[in-house]
């Protein structure tokens, strides 16, 4: 995390700087300043923006993979309702489905938080000819993500593992924030080139 602020800051401080001393030159605001140094380089800013999106994948990967919390087995009846982690996991009542690819076998397990009923998910495993594959579900938060994937599913009985990964958003995000860099740093180049074909053109 400190090397992801570090990472951030450089490039933040650098413009800072930079647009502090043009709005003391030319008389501007310093947002303004700021826009017009970030629009003369594309090709600089822009790899600086993809740079903090790598920043923002570390600190994203960090936190979910060191702050998660994970629980194999557990065992819930139908009707039950368990405590995981502030979750409470209620097992409703169980599913089958076919088709030519592959047997699905499920549950619907009911999620609630601090007593607050999030919705109904359906965590399964898909049975084919050679091989059976659990599909997780995922309950989707901005500070964190609940993973159930069931392993064995007996009637009114179910098993799960349960996992927590927090600020999973942040890896999302960085993604973009990489692909922005790479578009705007993209987009100076074919500015530059435009321009020097002009010029070679007016020659």
């Amino acid at each position: 995390a400190g090397l992801a602020v570090f990472i951030v800051a450089g490039p933040v401080l650098r413009l800072y700087r930079l647009a502090s001393a043009a709005a003391a030159r030319r008389d501007m605001s310093l947002p303004q300043a700021a826009l017009n140094i970030v629009r003369r380089d594309r090709g600089y800013w822009g790899g600086m923006l993809s740079h903090v999106g790598v920043a923002i994948i570390a600190v994203g990967i960090a936190a979910s993979s060191g702050l998660s919390v994970t629980t194999v087995d557990l065992s819930i009846d139908k009707d039950e309702t368990v405590l995981f982690n502030s979750y409470e996991l209620t097992y409703v009542s169980g599913f089958t489905a076919s088709n030519p690819q592959r047997d699905e076998t499920g549950a619907n397990v009911l999620v609630e938080r601090n007593g607050r009923i999030i919705g109904t998910y359906q965590p399964q495993i898909n049975a084919y000819p050679t091989i059976a594959i659990p599909t997780p579900a995922v309950v989707e938060g901005f500070s964190r993500d609940l993973y159930l994937s069931l392993k064995n599913i007996d009637g009114d009985h179910i098993l799960l593992d349960v996992h927590v990964f927090p600020l999973q958003w942040m890896v999302w995000l960085g993604g973009f924030v990489i692909a922005a860099g790479g578009l705007y740093s993209a987009k100076g180049r074919r500015v530059r080139d435009s321009e020097e074909a002009l010029e070679r053109t007016s020659r």
